[in-house]
């Protein structure tokens, strides 16, 4: 090898190595359509994410956009280093149910990808892409 194929190579791997480590990774990521009772009746979508952490810090989940719609997850440390993250979209209500249709927000930041999570770390707001979501069977409530 000549020196600047050495010096070149070597370059590489100190960037390489220098690269930050992803905060997290999604686990698994499911999408469940659901509809209560009647064809009248409220229908939605459920989305369930499970977050392993792949550093000492413990984020704030927050808000999650996907396909226009928006709102905000609930949280749940599983462990010490997974979390499971969720939100249900109602996307078609009913005044008797006194269910009110979620609304249409478009995210913060433009994506690409199937969902947008904003999370804080020490008070800084960042987000993270889902890939996909693997659909599961839908459920139909009486």
């Amino acid at each position: 090898m000549t020196k600047i194929n050495c010096v070149v190579l070597l370059v590489l791997l100190v960037l390489v190595g220098c690269a930050p480590k992803p905060l997290f990774k999604v686990a698994n990521a499911t999408k469940t359509n659901w509809y209560a009772g009647k064809e009248t009746g409220p229908n939605g979508l459920d989305y369930n994410i499970f977050i392993n952490l792949t550093e000492g810090n413990n984020p704030v989940f927050d808000s999650i956009w996907i396909d226009g719609w928006g709102g905000k997850l609930e949280t749940k440390k599983m462990n010490s280093t997974l979390y499971e993250v969720k939100t249900t979209f109602i996307t078609k209500g009913n005044a008797d149910f006194g269910v009110a249709t979620s609304l249409r927000i478009e995210a913060p930041v433009s994506y690409k990808g199937a969902a947008l999570i904003s999370y804080k770390v020490d008070h800084e707001l960042k987000y993270f892409v889902v890939k996909e979501f693997t659909a599961t069977l839908p459920v139909y409530m009486p």
